[in-house]
């Protein structure tokens, strides 16, 4: 199995973009089923300091695709005060 790595959301807010190590980008629907597991199996952030790599437009279209303000916070590794200044 491959490890692929969180790039953001498409332009449009329909995919999400994953790469892999070697390069390799990928886009998968933004669609039901996976909204649906990833609020139920949200990845914890490895740290506090761990950078994100999602932009405040990015927060954004997270949540205006369906994700609570903490999914979102615990996705980016932002805090939850942050997230709520970009709702």
């Amino acid at each position: 199995m491959q490890d692929l790595r969180l790039v953001g959301l498409s332009e449009d807010s329909e995919h999400v973009l994953l790469a892999d190590d070697q390069g390799g980008r990928y886009r998968l629907p933004l669609d039901h089923a996976l909204r649906s597991a990833v609020r139920h199996e949200r990845p914890r952030p490895a740290g506090d300091d761990t950078p994100t790599s999602l932009s405040p437009r990015e927060v954004q279209a997270l949540i205006r695709a369906g994700a609570s303000a903490e999914e979102v916070a615990e996705l980016s590794g932002w805090t939850l005060e942050k997230v709520h200044k970009y709702e």
